[in-house]
């Protein structure tokens, strides 16, 4: 099964689109009101419990293999089943069936506040969903499908497969994987696929391929090769994609092949809570000296990579340094506490380890991959860092905790009166 989640604040919208197909059918309903207006305005009285809250509508497609059939009971086992999981049991939601695609899907529109004006938590709710649909799928028989995070390539839209342009988007992803793959570097790689008519250009929104031999009018009729963005073909031809699994890997069709099983772990972890997630941190921090060690000790506990990365981004340090660095490093440099702590194994860790060192050392930041255990290399010397408590902090960050101590506290006082299933997070 597939999920696609939109969150935002236009229930009408959503209604109009989910109830006007012509082979729409509701399968299950916890709503208000039998038209759209009625259904609509259901939704806005819960909405006035927490008008503060920016995006209260939760929308989510479900879809099944093409090769799957699910009939309307399975579809509301099914749907319950979600909504439970990923903590909209108590909120008010509705189910559309829709059969105009080849493969059958349904859209769940649910409000992400409850009937007693909580507020459903969304923080990491689209690996959440992956992980929840990986459980219904062993439950129900349906046919398996790899979750994003899984998937290198992007398949084509169905408007290309609507207008028979798959084959160019499939060629254009198998020309620059080979191409990568033998080429020793970015230079290289460029001059390569200039031989095979494809231009490689750098703009603000990441790689774009142009191949010349085909090209299309624009609005303003002028002629415009057909292009890709790298992100568009898949995670693996963006530049950073390139440099970590593709460029000079000779072995890269093995690292690509590989990953459909990600890392050697478990498959599935028992569900957590954000609640469970922090107290088990702080349980393995304990008794370890840094992150890496705390990774590897819940690694020996059974918890997989995503179970193990959620754990220690409850730990200051990662409060702390996505501020300082963002968020996309940090959890970069996560992903390398856990390759260093554990057994588990993800295709171009190296490089990702390599990048985390560089990215730090460019904003002075260096020192702060300590606490998470990382060996340090540059050019010329290879230093070994000195295992370090978690809690010690450089001075300027001590006051910010002390401030923050009493507000942390409060909050998890208010955590503990409300339901689990507005914090169920699925690990798997």
């Amino acid at each position: 099964m597939l999920s696609n989640i939109v969150k935002g604040s236009h229930f009408l919208e959503a209604l109009q689109y989910t109830k006007g197909k012509k082979q729409s059918q509701v399968l299950v309903k916890k709503v208000n009101g039998r038209t759209v207006k009625q259904q609509v305005n259901s939704f806005e009285q819960v909405w006035n419990q927490r008008r503060r809250v920016q995006r209260p509508m939760f929308h989510v497609s479900l879809s099944v293999h093409h090769d799957d059939k699910v009939d309307a009971v399975t579809w509301r086992k099914i749907i319950r089943r979600y909504l439970r999981e990923m903590g909209y049991k108590n909120c008010p939601y509705i189910a559309i069936r829709h059969s105009d695609r080849l493969h059958d899907h349904v859209h769940i529109i649910a409000s992400r506040i409850t009937h007693n004006g909580q507020l459903v938590s969304d923080s990491w709710d689209y690996l959440k969903s992956q992980n929840v649909l990986r459980r219904i799928e062993a439950d129900f028989e349906l046919t398996p499908c790899p979750s994003s995070s899984e998937c290198h390539e992007r398949p084509p839209k169905i408007w290309e497969i609507q207008k028979n342009q798959q084959e160019l988007r499939r060629w254009m992803q198998n020309t620059v994987k080979q191409t990568a793959i033998q080429s020793p570097n970015f230079p290289e790689l460029v001059a390569n696929l200039a031989q095979k008519q494809i231009n490689v250009r750098f703009t603000p929104q990441g790689l774009r391929y142009e191949w010349r031999i085909d090209s299309y009018w624009d609005k303003d009729g002028n002629t415009q090769p057909t292009s890709y963005t790298g992100s568009t073909l898949g995670k693996v031809f963006t530049e950073y994609g390139l440099k970590r699994y593709l460029l000079n890997q000779n072995h890269g069709d093995h690292a690509l092949s590989s990953t459909a099983n990600t890392f050697s772990q478990p498959a599935l972890s028992p569900w957590l809570t954000h609640q469970k997630a922090k107290n088990l941190y702080y349980q393995y921090s304990a008794q370890a000296d840094n992150l890496a060690q705390t990774a590897q000790i819940a690694s020996q506990n059974g918890w997989n990579w995503d179970a193990i990365r959620f754990m220690l981004a409850q730990s200051q340090w990662f409060a702390y340094i996505k501020k300082k660095v963002g968020r996309a490093l940090a959890l970069k440099a996560l992903n390398v506490a856990i390759a260093d702590g554990t057994d588990y194994t993800a295709p171009g860790m190296d490089y990702e380890k390599n990048y985390v060192e560089l990215a730090f050392a460019r904003q002075g930041y260096s020192h702060y991959l300590q606490p998470i255990g990382v060996s340090i290399t540059t050019a010329t010397t290879v230093i070994e860092t000195p295992t370090v408590k978690e809690q010690p902090l450089p001075e300027e960050m001590k006051q910010q905790f002390a401030n923050n101590t009493q507000q942390t506290q409060q909050q998890s006082v208010v955590q503990q009166s409300q339901p689990n299933n507005d914090y169920y997070f699925g690990l798997g």
